[in-house]
């Protein structure tokens, strides 16, 4: 079985309550659409987990990609300008929710932070998965083949592919046997519904269903929650909600 999840963003109650229901075999293959990390604290142990087990794979997310961004070369600067350089990403890093990261991986000794960087630095931007007759083309952000048209104001094809929003709604050609399954962008902002379920819409298939969202019901916010879909059946899996878990709060 091929399983794909969208962003977990350090939610560890939340990716087993996943893994619990998927029962995850040796030769199954669970792929991860990047963001396994930020906003909530468990992200660096999630990631940990993935780099441990041989049918667990993640692609690069924006925030693995700001965490590089923020550290390397962090504390090697040579002049003024790179340090004001390292200094902005940081704060963009902790803008979005990287701090809790941050907290977790100064915990770990300097051969496990340079095991995970290392890890980071080699993440592919995309995964292409041939199943019944399909083309699943796994990516964070967007397809990095519009880079060249659209990549106008990205410094380069990785920080393009895992930031950009738009594409969906510029209606790219798609071959006709391909499907593309994203993340990046909650699903609250493709239709309503509470929690969040996974979006269709022609040949694209938005699977991020809010994991980074607070546990916590908040009003006029959808329940954020998160999502994996079996690409052998389509079948759907969602962390439970907390309305159905609330004695574990």
């Amino acid at each position: 079985m091929v399983y794909v999840m969208g962003d977990i963003h350090g939610n560890m109650r939340r990716f087993q309550s996943v893994m619990d229901q998927i029962c995850l075999q040796p030769e199954d293959m669970l792929y991860i659409l990047g963001d396994v990390i930020d906003r909530h604290p468990d992200g660096i142990a999630i990631l940990q987990q993935i780099m441990a087990t041989p049918n667990m794979e993640t692609i690069l997310g924006n925030h693995e990609y700001m965490m590089l961004e923020a550290l390397t070369g962090s504390y090697e600067c040579r002049t003024r300008e790179e340090a004001r350089m390292n200094m902005e990403n940081l704060e963009l890093w902790y803008s979005n929710g990287g701090d809790v990261t941050h907290q977790e991986y100064e915990q770990l000794t300097a051969e496990s932070q340079n095991q995970i960087l290392c890890y980071l630095r080699a993440l592919p931007l995309e995964r292409s998965i041939e199943m019944n007759g399909f083309e699943y083309l796994l990516i964070h952000a967007a397809p990095k083949s519009l880079y060249p048209e659209f990549g106008f104001g990205y410094r380069n094809e990785t920080e393009f592919a895992v930031w950009y929003r738009n594409w969906t709604v510029l209606r790219p050609e798609i071959p006709e046997n391909q499907i593309i399954v994203f993340g990046h962008t909650p699903t609250c902002y493709f239709q309503s519904g509470d929690p969040m379920e996974i979006w269709r819409k022609d040949q694209m298939m938005g699977i991020d269903c809010g994991s980074g969202f607070p546990n916590e019901p908040e009003p006029y916010v959808p329940m954020g929650r998160l999502a994996c879909v079996r690409l052998d059946d389509m079948k759907v899996f969602y962390s439970e909600t907390e309305e159905k878990t609330g004695a574990d709060k």
